[in-house]
């Protein structure tokens, strides 16, 4: 995607980001080594391991609500409490990026025009019981992405050789598509190249060469 949109792609961790504020900031511009200046429109924005950035968004909420019902409804206890609650986390602010803050991002009063941000999850029911008001219309879209057979060997071949591939075979792959991809970019001035490392990294597969099959 990146390669076909001309685009820079920028690793996000939810964890470093202090506030909303931060989070606009970094989303409506940031400066990438020798490229630069550029805006949103220029890049495409991951965020990986998205369930566990998100569990870790809902834990520090909870911690922070904790702390406030407890220092505007125990006076008394105020020193106390403080003292607990800052040992559990740090920095509490109630500024600090939230939830909220993360679904404002998606979907909110500042449209951010030509932004792609993908989240990657391995557990997307987990993401979904967690926070579901990601997934109303106009914010994220859910894609699941299968393990590769031969009809996306061969349209990931065609995207990159303009070529099918020239052999065939049933049933999927274990190899990641991630890793499909980087044998592509590798072999990408030579096809035939691609082809023959193809079929090396396919194993316990019946590979049919298409070019000894004999057409009536």
């Amino acid at each position: 995607m990146a390669i076909s949109l001309k685009r820079h792609i920028i690793s996000l961790d939810l964890g470093i980001i202090r506030n909303r504020r931060h989070m606009y900031d970094i989303l409506k511009s940031l400066v990438i080594n020798k490229a630069g200046y550029v805006t949103c429109k220029k890049c495409i924005f991951l965020l990986d391991d998205f369930d566990l950035a998100l569990k870790s968004l809902v834990f520090k909420d909870k911690l922070k609500k904790k702390y406030y019902e407890n220092k505007f409804s125990n006076k008394n206890n105020e020193k106390d409490n403080v003292k607990t609650n800052k040992d559990k986390i740090d920095d509490i602010d109630e500024y600090d990026f939230t939830v909220s803050d993360l679904v404002e991002i998606f979907q909110g009063s500042k449209p951010m025009e030509g932004m792609i941000l993908i989240a990657i999850t391995n557990d997307f029911d987990e993401v979904k019981k967690i926070c579901p008001e990601l997934f109303r219309d106009g914010r994220m879209t859910p894609i699941e992405f299968k393990k590769m057979d031969i009809l996306r060997l061969n349209q990931l071949s065609v995207e990159y050789f303009n070529r099918k591939l020239d052999f065939t075979f049933d049933g999927t792959i274990t190899s990641p598509t991630s890793a499909i991809i980087e044998l592509a970019m590798l072999h990408i001035d030579n096809f035939d190249n691609f082809n023959k490392a193809l079929k090396e990294t396919i194993e316990g597969f019946v590979i049919v060469d298409l070019s000894t099959v004999c057409h009536n």
